[in-house]
C-alpha cells in the first residue's frame, strides 16, 4: 500500500481505537464528576466554609459533549466497516471480522460466539484480512 493509506487491519481497527478512546473519556468523566461533587471545606478564621466554583461543571459538560461526538463517530465508522466487510464472499470471514471489528469481541470471544476453535478463528481472520487487502479500494 502507498504511504498515506492504512493497512486493512488499521482501517478495520478504527472502531476498536475509538471505543478505547470513549472508555477513557467515560473514566475521565467519572473522575471529574467525583471531584465536582465532592465538597471541599476551606477553613478560615470565621469557621468552615465550602468552596463554590461556578465553573466547576463546565469540564463535566465538555466531556459529555466530547463523548457524544465520539459515540456518533464510532457508529459511523462501524457502519462503514460493516459495509466493507459485507463485500467479502466468504461468510465465515465476514462473521469473524464483524465480531472482531464491529462487535469489538476478542478473538477468543469470537471463537466461542462462532463455535469455531481458536486456531480456526485465527485462520478465518487472517484469510479475511488478506481478502480485504485485495479489495484495497475500501481502505482510505
Amino acid at each position: 500500500m502507498t504511504e498515506g493509506k492504512m493497512t486493512a487491519r488499521q482501517w478495520l481497527g478504527r472502531a476498536r481505537s475509538i471505543d478505547r478512546e470513549i472508555n477513557a473519556l467515560v473514566n475521565a468523566k467519572a473522575e471529574t464528576r467525583d471531584r465536582v461533587l465532592s465538597i471541599t471545606q476551606n477553613y478560615s478564621s470565621d469557621g468552615a466554609q465550602s468552596s463554590k466554583d461556578p465553573h466547576k461543571y463546565d469540564r463535566l459538560v465538555e466531556l459529555e459533549d466530547l463523548i457524544d461526538q465520539k459515540i456518533d463517530e464510532l457508529l459511523a465508522v462501524k457502519q462503514e466497516i460493516t459495509d466493507a466487510i459485507g463485500t467479502l464472499e466468504d461468510g465465515r470471514q465476514r462473521t469473524v471480522l464483524t465480531d472482531y471489528y464491529v462487535r469489538l469481541l476478542s478473538i477468543e470471544e469470537t471463537a466461542v460466539d462462532c463455535h469455531y476453535s481458536y486456531r480456526q478463528t485465527i485462520r478465518y481472520h487472517r484469510a479475511g484480512i488478506a481478502e480485504f487487502e485485495k479489495l484495497s479500494h475500501n481502505v482510505t
